[in-house]
C-alpha cells in the first residue's frame, strides 16, 4: 500500500512539477476503487447531506437544509431548517415516509 502511495506521489510530481511538497506530505489515502454500495429495493439505502449555514437566509428565516436521497429510486426529499438542532425533527419526518412505503431503513 505504501508503494502505491509513493507511485501516486511520483506521478503527481511529474504532472505538476511546481507543487508544494507540503501538499504531497499530506497525501495519505489511496484513490477509491469507484465501487459503491448499491440498493436493490426502496429505502434500502438512504444518503443524507446537511448544508449550511447559508450566507443569505431563505424566505421564512431558513439557514440550513437537509437532503435524503433514496439510492434505489434516486427520489429526493429536501427539508429546510432554521437551526441544526432541527435535524432530529426532520429525521422523524422520514420515518413517516417509511411508514407510507411499508419499509424500514
Amino acid at each position: 500500500m505504501l508503494t502505491d502511495i509513493r507511485a501516486l506521489a511520483d506521478q503527481f510530481l511529474i504532472a505538476f512539477p511546481n507543487i508544494n511538497t507540503c501538499l504531497l506530505a499530506k497525501m495519505t489515502k489511496v484513490p477509491s476503487t469507484g465501487f459503491a454500495k448499491m440498493a436493490f429495493d426502496l429505502l434500502e439505502l438512504l444518503r443524507t447531506d446537511v448544508c449550511g449555514p447559508m450566507s443569505m437566509r431563505a424566505r421564512g428565516g431558513f439557514k440550513y437544509f437537509i437532503t435524503f436521497t433514496n439510492n434505489f429510486s434516486r427520489y429526493g426529499y429536501v427539508y429546510l431548517m432554521k437551526h441544526k438542532s432541527m435535524l432530529l425533527e426532520n429525521s422523524k419526518e422520514m420515518n413517516e415516509v417509511e411508514k407510507q412505503c411499508g419499509k424500514k431503513t
